[in-house]
């Protein structure tokens, strides 16, 4: 959850001048920026793949890493070559809010909706429906051309992980409609066994 803390002062009391205080920002920033990059770091070196039964695989993709101070939007292992009959599982921190979305041969569905509050408070920001519904795979399976979204993942969420089955060959990529202007992306190539 977001937090933070006022601290009130007493009239007269010595306080940080915006130049010290400024700077103190800055090197906490880079503290948890440097923070985020090692979870990363971390993340991409743990082994994903397990075996799966009659010799397929099943790999595990992070829907973004959670440090103390912050958020890593990115999947690890964005990019992955399969088999068909692989399986990937996407897994949300139950501290996040992402969502995995392949928009197949239409376009992608908005993500956050971002609008002014209509009593002049500020603004408001609303999750698109298409983005935050599940659209698990019809009962005749998907290709690539096949719109799935795993729905809200996370949080409070109504689940926390996704799992796809991919049968057919293609290449497959996906988004998180929510972050996707940070660049929280994928590809799914899968090819004949």
């Amino acid at each position: 959850w977001m937090r933070g803390t006022v601290t009130v002062d007493a009239p007269g009391a010595r306080v940080p001048s915006p130049t010290t205080v400024t700077a103190a920002g800055r090197a906490q920033l880079a503290d948890y920026l440097a923070e985020g990059q090692r979870a990363l770091s971390r993340a991409q070196a743990e082994s994903r793949a397990l075996p799966g039964p009659g010799g397929t695989a099943l790999v595990r993709v992070a829907v973004g890493l959670t440090t103390p101070y912050g958020q890593v939007a990115t999947f690890v292992q964005p990019s992955l070559d399969l088999k068909v009959g692989d399986t990937v599982i996407f897994e949300s921190d139950d501290r996040d809010f992402h969502n995995v979305v392949f928009k197949g041969a239409g376009p992608e569905p908005p993500g956050v909706r971002v609008y002014a509050d209509p009593a002049g408070r500020g603004i408001n920001v609303a999750l698109d429906r298409r983005s935050a519904d599940a659209v698990d795979p019809p009962p005749g399976g998907f290709d690539d051309r096949t719109f799935l979204s795993s729905g809200s993942l996370g949080i409070q969420m109504p689940r926390s992980t996704w799992r796809l089955t991919f049968d057919t060959p293609g290449t497959y990529t996906y988004a998180c409609t929510i972050h996707v202007l940070a660049g929280m992306a994928g590809v799914i190539r899968v090819s004949a066994r």
